[in-house]
């Protein structure tokens, strides 16, 4: 039986979780996190996984753009191989709803590691006070057994907070040989989104209007994907 004592302790914790998601910010981080992401900077946090040769992995950058604009851009699958280092195909497979997508992604992988392919399934979702995230869990893979994560976009001051969260547990024997590396591409995949998104923002304002529209077309009920065969 839950004493009184937990019992308010609990709706405390969750007083203060949900008025941080409802300012649009995460309650992950601390003011001087804040302050040390206003430097152009990066946070990177590790949670190990029992029996898993690599960590969870959370990583928290500032962009200067809106929420809605990542959201609109991390989701359009098909050309998430324009910032994705190592990403040599990505292309929608399947629908489950409009939001709610498998999509095949293809690797290019050091050797002596045989390129890989997963499916993941992506679920794109618009929460409260302008957070937008896109979800994805495992489906199949010729190289993890398991193979899960979130982007989130949190409206913070005149940037949108990315938090980019990953799991994957490797197949291969070998793969703690290349668990910094791992975390580097992560590291890598996170600042060349920002850098594709500065670029759209800065010369292609059509193919932004593009994203946006398409994602506002899912939100509206649309299947926005050509796939073939379904």
């Amino acid at each position: 039986m839950i004493t009184v004592k937990i019992y308010l302790k609990l709706c405390l914790i969750f007083f203060v979780s949900t008025l941080c998601f409802a300012e649009g910010v995460s309650p992950e981080l601390t003011q001087k996190d804040y302050e040390y992401l206003l430097k152009n900077r990066l946070i990177i946090r590790y949670n190990d996984v029992k029996e898993s040769a690599w960590p969870e992995v959370t990583i928290f950058k500032l962009i200067k753009a809106t929420p809605i604009e990542c959201a609109a851009v991390f989701s359009y699958y098909p050309d998430q191989t324009n910032y994705s280092p190592d990403l040599l195909e990505s292309r929608p497979v399947k629908y489950i709803t409009p939001a709610d997508v498998h999509v095949y992604f293809k690797f290019n992988m050091p050797w002596p590691v045989c390129n890989t392919v997963t499916v993941m399934g992506n679920r794109l979702s618009r929460l409260v006070n302008n957070v937008y995230q896109i979800e994805w869990y495992f489906v199949e893979s010729d190289s993890s057994y398991n193979n899960y994560g979130k982007a989130q976009f949190f409206p913070y001051k005149n940037y949108a907070l990315y938090r980019y969260q990953s799991y994957i547990k490797p197949k291969s024997s070998m793969a703690k040989l290349f668990r910094k590396q791992m975390i580097n591409n992560l590291k890598k995949s996170c600042l060349a989104f920002e850098s594709y998104i500065m670029m759209l923002k800065d010369n292609k304002l059509r193919l932004m209007k593009k994203y946006l529209t398409t994602m506002e077309n899912v939100f509206r009920g649309e299947f926005v994907f050509s796939i073939k065969n379904q």
